[in-house]
């Protein structure tokens, strides 16, 4: 979780550096604002595209590993509790 958020500051200092240096070499505030928006759009897209595969990766990873363990552990308690609850 705290990769998370230092990764989306990241994207807020980088685009915000970038607007600055922009603006500065270019004695133009407009033209620091349009390249710090145009750098905040495209490292947003590409801080969610690492994100959602990470994410997908590690769903997958859960999903083939302990989901079966989490089923099968299910089932035996079931199997435990069946015979409890005929005779109730």
């Amino acid at each position: 979780m705290t990769l998370i958020a230092i990764g989306f500051g990241a994207v807020f200092v980088l685009s915000f550096w970038l607007s600055a240096g922009t603006g500065k070499a270019t004695g133009s505030s407009l033209a620091g604002v349009l390249a710090g928006l145009i750098a905040f759009g495209l490292l947003m897209a590409a801080y969610l595209a690492a994100l959602a595969i990470w994410l997908r990766a590690t769903l997958r990873s859960f999903v083939e590993t302990y989901l079966p363990q989490l089923l099968e552990q299910l089932l035996l308690i079931l199997e435990q509790v069946a015979p409890l609850r005929e005779t109730i």
